[in-house]
């Protein structure tokens, strides 16, 4: 099935937030020797997008459940959010705080 641009377009907006959440999610770094820290940069600011809030307080509600039974193996998680402003320069300026 062959998508129009503009079609297109709107698929690539809709679910960008989400690809760039889950490949920064992979990113994990020790804050502490007892955290596991999870990064999500995503469109909290400039243009409307609700995916970002919304992942992000998916995310929240579920590391807040884990870390109430124990976390991971003792460890709790942390979620480190990072605003891009919906552009690809504000979320390459983000990346490597993320990391």
């Amino acid at each position: 099935m062959r998508l129009d641009l503009p079609t297109a377009g709107r698929v690539a907006r809709r679910w960008l937030p989400v690809a760039a959440w889950l490949a920064c999610s992979l990113f994990t770094t020790a804050q502490a020797a007892d955290d596991i820290v999870v990064a999500q940069i995503g469109p909290f600011t400039g243009l409307p997008s609700p995916d970002a809030p919304d992942i992000n307080t998916g995310a929240k509600a579920y590391f807040e459940q884990v870390n109430r039974s124990g976390g991971i193996n003792g460890r709790k998680i942390t979620l480190f959010t990072l605003d891009d402003r919906f552009t690809a320069d504000g979320f390459k300026a983000a990346l490597p705080q993320a990391l």
